[in-house]
């Protein structure tokens, strides 16, 4: 289907290096149970990942308690029940069936990486015969990052504007995805499938290959819609440089399939709750960030770009013209105007990779020759430059483990709770009714949802409207700085049934309320607002 050749030992190498990948990447999380303190809870998630991490629990959470269609727990504004994404469906029937959610969670982040990792070398194994540049090119993507561990060594720690986007954007580099939740890795493995096909389609014409892809875009636009701008903007100048104008056709095909989900995102907007989630600003930083973050890899991607083109490799395989299609809009769509720019770098790395190799190759020739053809010394040259290119580029995504490994190991916030935290949550769960709203700050918030089901005042920047106003808002009332006919209007007006006060909440002083202690611990009190 993908038109490559693989031997069963290349195979046995990816499974090896998979298992490499996937231990990287749940490392965090071994080390997080293993540290768990006395009287505390391991969550699962850490920081920053922890607020999307949480709403993707509560999706599952809803799935497993048997609906189809998810709500937006983090806003109490009334919106419909109409959020379908089948990949935490999913997960949740599985839970539903009795899977412990652990095994689930982490079970699909595992198979999510093997994916991804099988992937990476089916699309390499497309563009290099020989299987060490197979190996060079896999083992690279998944580790390879920028300048931005320097930021770490330094402790230098710039506005989001100028910070290396290997730092900051978990969609900039493969290591990093592979530490997120299963949806980046196999929104990327999707992405490379369905360039894949269309490769093939450009050589054969098989409709079973454009239907294939076309489909493959619908679930990826499902599981991650601002991956389906990358496939438009790449297919399209893809299949018009090697198509012309037969191009309309499989375009027409793919883009059917994509027009379903868009429709239904379209749809879905004229909700104003779903509507106001849908302009919070992922908008790119500024150019030297992408620079900084991509570093020795753009440097050398460039140079194989310009070595691909002085060759030959593009007149003697037009294959090669889907990755330089995707290189060639990437910096278009960074930039392109609409309000997630930043999310259209994701898998951008791979094509990126593929070129450093081309670059290094050029390196090597050029090294050879020099040294007078010198097969031994040319040799040495090339295992030497491989893995100090490893090595190096590969900082940033080691120094995201260290220091994820380093943090779990705290014993706070938010990578644990205490069990008198997650006793609390419990009892809401078992005794308040799941459209039933709960008053806490920010922190606390995240986690409720996902523990007890029910809807929140506050608790994820981009999925509670007014987000901003709501976290002062809140902070007032637990701070007293709130007079009780403030209080009461701040209940009343967002129709908040419970008052969680837990550690966070009590940072801001002494607090006096107007409602009811109905569940008290060592950590906790819950209050019921009497109407």
């Amino acid at each position: 289907m993908f038109g490559v050749s693989i031997s069963k030992k290349e195979w046995l190498y990816v499974a090896a290096w998979a298992v490499v990948m996937v231990t990287f990447s749940l490392l965090p999380h071994i080390v997080g149970y293993a540290s768990e303190p006395e009287g505390k809870q391991y969550m699962m998630t850490g920081y920053p990942i922890y607020q999307d991490a949480n709403t993707y629990f509560t999706w599952i959470r809803q799935a497993a308690e048997g609906n189809i269609l998810f709500q937006i727990k983090y806003t109490h504004e009334p919106h419909v029940q109409a959020f379908f994404h089948p990949l935490f469906l999913v997960m949740g029937l599985l839970v539903r069936a009795g899977v412990p959610l652990e095994i689930v969670w982490y079970g699909t982040q595992a198979l999510a990486v093997i994916t991804l990792v099988f992937m990476l070398y089916v699309f390499y194994s497309r563009y290099f015969v020989a299987v060490r540049k197979r190996l060079f090119a896999l083992v690279l993507s998944c580790v390879a990052g920028g300048f931005g561990f320097l930021m770490f060594a330094f402790r230098i720690w710039p506005a989001f504007k100028w910070r290396p986007v290997d730092v900051e954007l978990p969609e900039a580099t493969i290591g990093y995805s592979m530490m997120w939740p299963a949806v980046f890795a196999f929104s990327i493995a999707l992405m490379l499938a369905i360039f894949l096909l269309l490769i093939s389609y450009q050589h054969d014409r098989r409709w079973r290959l454009l239907v294939t892809a076309g489909f493959l875009s619908l679930i990826l636009a499902l599981i991650h819609p601002y991956d389906s701008v990358i496939v438009a903007f790449v297919a399209a100048l893809y299949l018009f440089i090697t198509l012309g104008r037969k191009a309309f056709l499989p375009l027409v095909v793919v883009g059917a399939f994509i027009a379903v989900p868009a429709a239904y995102h379209v749809w879905l907007l004229q909700d104003p709750v779903f509507a106001e989630h849908a302009t919070f600003s992922m908008l790119s930083p500024s150019p030297i960030a992408y620079v900084v973050g991509f570093g020795f890899v753009l440097m050398l991607a460039i140079l194989g770009i310009i070595e691909a083109m002085r060759t030959g490799h593009v007149r003697r395989a037009s294959d090669w013209l889907l990755p330089i299609a995707w290189a060639v809009v990437l910096p278009v769509m960074l930039y392109f105007p609409i309000s997630f720019q930043r999310r259209l770098v994701e898998g951008a790395i791979v094509t990126l990779v593929l070129f450093t190799v081309v670059g290094l190759e050029r390196i090597w020739s050029i090294v050879k020759i020099a040294l007078g053809g010198s097969t031994r010394l040319t040799a040495v040259f090339r295992w030497g430059l491989m893995t100090l290119s490893i090595v190096i580029m590969g900082l940033t995504t080691v120094t995201h483990v260290l220091y994820d490994v380093r943090n779990v190991q705290s014993g706070s916030f938010p990578f644990y709770f205490t069990d008198g935290m997650v006793e609390a949550m419990e009892w809401l769960e078992d005794n308040t009714a799941r459209e039933d709203v709960v008053l806490s700050t920010w922190g606390t918030g995240n986690f409720i949802p996902r523990v007890s089901g029910n809807t929140v005042f506050l608790g994820h920047g981009a999925q509670t409207v007014h987000a901003v106003d709501k976290h002062f808002l809140a902070e007032d009332f637990f701070s007293g700085r709130m007079t009780f006919d403030e209080q009461d209007a701040l209940l009343s007006d967002n129709n908040i049934s419970y008052i969680f006060v837990g550690p966070f909440e009590r940072k801001g002083g002494l607090i006096t309320l107007k409602a009811n202690v109905v569940f008290e611990n060592s950590d906790v009190s819950i209050y019921r607002v009497q109407r």
